[in-house]
């Protein structure tokens, strides 16, 4: 039996070496290894306590199962019996894999449990530290997990960092197991954000998870940390700070995002006429070709002028972020024509009435002179020249007086019957686009 004990025992230091985490320090590591040696030759020696002492440096500097075995088997060298189960259901909850320091622990927690009282500690979280009677003496691990007490009244305490300590008293019985189970309190603080409109506020912690949502004005409880707060408002940008959560305090934040501008869409307008002027609500904006970036949302009455032509004015709903194309047609202002065969037909017309007047009066003048000539008895030859020229005259003046007649009243006519009106309205068309 004692050879069978050196044996687990040497495995039990090699384990502890073994079992060191690999990113010790060096200069830890170098203590881990001087505290070991030291604790090997004092076991080996019998000096239990000292050999104790040595393994809980080892264990401080580099934590292993090993080391945890080699602890219980110096309490069970030096009989004592609470503290040889601690150690050992600790090295058995560890992850650890050697069968034969696990065979030897479970062997020694059967033959002490009908020797000591035990307490099996559950708590709601998990991971609590758990403290028998004083905390001074050190933890008792974590939580779940059984402790070995010595009998009789014992007050267990199980703390967990952002929990309120939860305090069990219990009647430790020897040879018995009796659970206890501890529901821990969160610590929390409350926070309430408010900014200039409505919307809503995150908490994120550090890995940037959010931990607590709410509308803007409402209060949310978080534990005590420092949080990331990202507010969204309506009609602000996200606006983001630190705000800090404190222990069973209330707190206040104000947030300051700032003001988005007002929705708006762009707005290009184009007409036929190049500097045409155009006008938004009766306000000059600018001369065509014109482009509007940023138009607020909303309804307009939109003209385009031009001098002498006829404006075109409309209504114009401008979208958020859109584009908007106005092409504007302006048209000459309502105006008659008819045709040119009047004017020609009135010219030609009034042209030989003045030429028919202008041999009617040569005719006369050939007329009287003959008359005269005739009274002075001139001489034949002249008479019948003058008679011939009164005629040739008075017949061509008929003739231009007749065609003048005519034709002026042929471009009379066309004029009145070729009339045309022109009226035709400004126009203008819209097309729109995502901007």
């Amino acid at each position: 039996m004692r050879v069978w004990s050196w044996m687990v025992f040497v495995a039990g230091l090699t384990a502890a070496l073994l079992g060191a985490p690999e990113r010790v320090r060096a200069d830890d590591a170098a203590q881990a290894r001087f505290h070991h040696q030291r604790a090997t030759q004092s076991y080996v020696a019998g000096r239990y306590d000292a050999a104790l002492e040595e393994f809980f440096a080892v264990q401080r500097l580099a934590p292993s199962p090993g080391t945890l075995f080699n602890i219980a088997r110096c309490f069970e060298r030096l009989g004592r019996a609470e503290e040889t189960y601690l150690f050992y259901a600790e090295y058995l909850a560890s992850d650890d894999d050697d069968d034969r320091l696990r065979e030897s622990a479970e062997a020694v927690l059967a033959r002490l449990a009908p020797r000591v009282a035990r307490i099996r500690v559950v708590t709601e979280p998990p991971g609590a530290a758990v403290y028998v009677d004083q905390q001074d003496r050190g933890r008792y691990g974590l939580a779940p997990t059984v402790v070995a007490v010595a009998p009789g009244a014992r007050a267990i305490t199980a703390e967990l960092e952002g929990y309120r300590p939860v305090r069990a008293e219990v009647q430790a019985v020897r040879g018995q197991e009796q659970v206890v189970e501890l529901t821990l309190e969160r610590v929390l603080g409350r926070l309430t954000v408010n900014g200039p409109a409505e919307g809503v506020y995150r908490l994120l912690d550090a890995e940037g998870e959010t931990v607590a949502e709410a509308a803007l004005g409402q209060p949310v409880t978080a534990p005590p940390e420092r949080y990331v707060l990202v507010v969204q408002a309506d009609g602000h940008r996200p606006w983001r700070s630190i705000a800090e959560v404190e222990a069973d305090a209330a707190r206040e934040v104000q947030a300051t995002p700032q003001r988005l501008p007002p929705p708006s869409g762009a707005v290009t307008v184009t007409a036929n006429r190049s500097g045409a002027l155009v006008r938004l609500d009766d306000e000059e904006v600018g001369f065509a070709p014109l482009a509007l970036t940023a138009v607020p949302v909303g309804e307009y009455r939109l003209s385009v002028s031009y001098d002498g032509v006829r404006p075109w004015e409309g209504q114009l709903i401008v979208n958020a972020n859109e584009q908007a194309w106005v092409t504007t047609t302006l048209t000459p202002p309502p105006s008659t024509r008819r045709s040119p065969l009047s004017y020609v037909f009135a010219g030609i017309g009034a042209g030989a009435l003045v030429a028919g007047s202008v041999f009617a009066v040569l005719a006369r003048n050939r007329r009287n002179r003959w008359e005269n000539e005739r009274d002075a008895f001139a001489d034949p030859v002249t008479l019948t020249n003058l008679r011939n020229e009164t005629e040739t005259f008075n017949l061509t003046a008929d003739v231009l007086m007749v065609g003048g007649g005519v034709s002026f009243g042929v471009g009379l006519l066309l004029f009145f019957l070729t009339e045309e009106r022109q009226d035709e309205a400004a126009s203008a068309e819209i097309s729109r686009a995502p901007r």
